[in-house]
């Protein structure tokens, strides 16, 4: 009984530590053929989210509307109401000329779905699937499009939306730990009678 014990202990242990995932951002690989020019990294760290789309403009305070309706004309999309998030970036480079970092969602028990880079005179939003409270981001997809010339673009901001709770993973680990404790207790219950 003693070894049974030992190994469900060692179980929940395991299951424990491999479900808590905290996100890694991208870090751009030379020669990979993702956001790479000619063969060399475009910055530091790529794109964590799954582009959906570039406009032109700005994406914050009354312009929404607009981000709102392109997201809409989207398949698959149509419903989606947009919900700005609580999220943290930062630049990586030298200050001021920064063309990749990372994201971090406040509080970090949340996460979102969807993020924005805005630089230049453009935005481009990505989807974050499955929905995560970390990564990176990048100004690749802008400048390869055409905004901001010949030059690495600098970051003006970037949004996160549609925060959502996560699953508490810690607790409910917990109480499955809990009753598959109850279930052996009970098991050595009925042996010993």
């Amino acid at each position: 009984m003693k070894c049974i014990r030992s190994f469900l202990l060692a179980s929940l242990l395991i299951v424990c530590f491999v479900s808590v995932s905290v996100a890694a951002p991208l870090i751009n690989v030379a020669g990979d053929g993702y956001e790479d020019v000619g063969g060399l990294p475009y910055a530091y760290y790529a794109n964590s989210g799954e582009l959906l789309f570039l406009a032109p403009g700005n994406n914050q305070g009354a312009h929404l509307i607009n981000v709102q309706n392109k997201l809409n004309s989207i398949a698959g999309y149509e419903s989606v109401i947009l919900t700005e998030a609580n999220i943290t970036w930062a630049g990586y480079g030298s200050a001021g000329a920064a063309a990749s970092g990372t994201w971090t969602v406040n509080p970090l028990t949340s996460v979102i779905d969807f993020y924005i880079v805005k630089a230049a005179n453009a935005y481009a939003m990505y989807l974050v699937d499955p929905a995560d409270n970390a990564g990176s981001w990048s100004t690749f997809d802008l400048w390869n499009a055409g905004y901001g010339g010949n030059q690495p673009l600098k970051i003006s901001h970037v949004t996160g939306y549609n925060p959502h709770c996560n699953v508490p993973v810690p607790a409910t680990i917990l109480l499955l730990g809990s009753g598959l404790w109850g279930v052996v207790a009970y098991g050595r219950k009925r042996i010993k009678a």
